[in-house]
């Protein structure tokens, strides 16, 4: 068996799994994808934006976006659809 690790960026994988026994035990079994196009987009960015009222226009797809915006997801009182909608799509 094995496992396979994609490398994210600003982590180091191998001082991770170098660190843990069980890990270290089995490395010949981890195989490590390095990036070659670093991305730096997470759910925090996502919802950061979205609080903010940034567009995520360019950090999701267009049906991921809608989903977003549709169902209200990460809206506080402060941050409504009707709010940041019509931005996000510009």
């Amino acid at each position: 068996f094995g496992c396979m690790v994609i490398e994210r960026t600003g982590s180091d994988v191998w001082e991770f799994l170098l660190s843990h026994d069980i890990l270290y035990e089995y490395k010949e079994n981890i195989h490590v994808v390095k990036q070659v196009i670093y991305n730096d987009i997470s759910s925090t960015k996502v919802r950061l934006f979205v609080k903010r009222k940034m567009s995520i226009k360019y950090l999701v797809p267009d049906a991921v976006m809608r989903y977003i915006f549709d169902n209200s997801l990460y809206a506080t009182k402060l941050t409504r659809k009707r709010d940041y909608v019509s931005f996000a799509f510009d």
